[in-house]
């Protein structure tokens, strides 16, 4: 049902209760079934991020274009994700030169056509970010945009959170930390468990950024831009412009209206909840207000390698 994967939050196994049936098809089968479509599939692009940066939101915005048709996080890419460090782990995983075949597959799936939308925007997880290089690598046609925030409001994004949210940053850090060379080369951060929560939310920010940034150094980076939050927040409509452009689009008046408009009143995730700008940051001041010490503590602490890293800059090169 397309209207159901047009408003969910997130296209994964909590959907599975609206599907109309269950089957499975071996791999090889499913790639040469993908490959008899007949004609074009649309072209598909990217939005990738570190979390709580309004990903989702940036999504529905860009869906009140009729040229735009958002996934929100879909299950396929996470899995994808899982499998390619599953398989850097285990190289035996995956025979020699079908990584390349599955992923494209697969990533095809996504671009169907819709009752509306040329372009397919995959929004993907946060866990799925080891994925970028490796679209770029082994795909020849879509944009990828990196969505993130500064280091206060990333701290303050998870402190707002739920403690079922906060407990599973160890385990985030354990994950990334597979992605780069990042604790070989400062191994005076590898024991997670030293470090309090805020800390680990400052690391946390600083290996994804970071990640992201060593992941382009061995592709061609010409199909990725970054965008800060805070950019987007305070200039929806001409970042709304540059994100579609880059997304091979350019949209009308009344279209960019649409995508700025009522759609940043409401909640992301729930669209029944009034939400926007100035709320946001009436809750950002509150928890900046009551956990001051430890956020000024935590980025006096990680600020000296973000500097030495040059995170900011190298970010801001990227923008759209």
């Amino acid at each position: 049902n397309q209207d159901v994967l047009d408003k969910a939050p997130f296209v994964d196994n909590r959907l599975e209760r609206f599907a109309r049936g269950q089957f499975t098809v071996a791999t090889e089968h499913l790639s040469e079934l993908v490959d008899l479509q007949p004609g074009p599939r649309p072209d598909r692009h990217y939005i990738f991020h570190h979390a709580f940066v309004c990903s989702t939101l940036l999504a529905r915005c860009l869906a009140q274009s009729d040229a735009f048709f958002s996934l929100k996080e879909p299950q396929i890419v996470r899995r994808l994700a899982d499998l390619q460090r599953a398989a850097k782990r285990n190289p035996a995983l995956i025979r020699p030169g079908h990584w390349n075949r599955l992923l494209n597959t697969h990533l095809q799936l996504l671009s169907k056509d819709y009752d509306r939308g040329d372009k397919v925007v995959i929004k993907a997880s946060n866990v799925a970010n080891n994925l970028l290089p490796e679209i770029l690598r082994n795909t020849h046609r879509g944009n990828c945009l990196y969505l993130h925030s500064g280091l206060q409001q990333f701290l303050v994004s998870n402190l707002k959170k739920l403690q079922e949210t906060q407990r599973k940053i160890p385990d985030l850090l354990a994950i990334f930390s597979h992605d780069s060379n990042f604790f070989q080369q400062h191994p005076m951060f590898a024991d997670i468990r030293r470090f309090g929560f805020v800390k680990q939310c400052a690391l946390l920010w600083l290996l994804c950024n970071y990640n992201f940034l060593t992941g382009l150094e061995a592709v061609d980076a010409g199909r990725v831009r970054t965008l800060a939050m805070e950019a987007f927040l305070q200039a929806p409509r001409d970042m709304l412009n540059r994100v579609s452009r880059l997304f091979q689009y350019q949209p009308a008046a009344e279209e960019l209206d649409r995508m700025s408009g009522d759609v940043l009143l409401s909640h992301a995730k729930n669209p029944l909840q009034p939400y926007n700008a100035k709320l946001r940051e009436q809750e950002f001041q509150s928890v900046l207000r009551r956990n001051r010490e430890e956020i000024d503590q935590a980025t006096a602490w990680i600020n000296p390698l973000v500097r030495e890293l040059d995170i900011c800059a190298r970010l801001a090169a990227l923008a759209v």
